[in-house]
Order: structure tokens, then C-alpha cells, then sequence
């Protein structure tokens, strides 16, 4: 189950990132993240969810020029991780029972 969400967490996480670097303007990132923590925080609430809090930690880190770095090598670790694993596991990473 969690192998079918990741790559949706993944580019979620990567798109917020694109967003909050080229769209926003400094303060409000991480503004912006603190409050999608705290959203997060109520995640089983409908329209809040726990993906809010990665996103936030995200948006936070982009503001912190130390942390960038990290982030983006954590990034990228996940999409080659997750690629081999699609490379090697082709059924499961369709979605596709066994």
C-alpha cells in the first residue's frame, strides 16, 4: 500500500517545493509551512491531512539555506529509489496484484 502512495507523496512533495522557490516570497514560506504543519497536525480532519505536515517541513526548508541542500539530495534519493524499484518490480509498481 504505501509502495502505491509514494511516488503521489513524492511529486507532491517536489511540486511544493518548485512552488514555494520560484512563487513565494521568503517570509511567507515559511509561514506557509508552520501553517501547513499545523494543519497537519489535524489531518483527521476532511479537508486537512497528514501529507500537510512533510509539505510544510518542505516549504520550512527552503527558507533555511542549510537545509536546502539536504532536502534536495533526500529528494532525489526517493525518485532514484523509487525508479529502481519500478524498474525491478514493475507489477507493484502499477498497482497490479500478484
Amino acid at each position: 500500500m504505501l509502495r502505491r502512495w509514494k511516488p503521489i507523496m513524492i511529486y507532491a512533495l517536489r511540486r511544493a517545493n518548485v512552488v514555494a522557490v520560484r512563487h513565494m516570497w521568503p517570509g511567507t514560506r515559511a509561514g506557509g509551512g508552520v501553517v501547513f504543519v499545523v494543519g497537519g497536525v489535524f489531518g483527521f480532519l476532511p479537508i486537512l491531512g497528514f501529507w500537510m505536515i512533510p509539505v510544510g517541513f518542505l516549504m520550512i526548508a527552503t527558507e533555511f539555506p542549510p537545509l536546502r541542500r539536504p532536502m534536495q539530495r533526500w529528494l532525489r534519493m526517493e525518485r532514484n529509489n523509487l525508479t529502481h524499484y519500478e524498474r525491478h518490480h514493475p507489477k507493484a509498481a502499477s498497482g497490479m496484484k500478484d
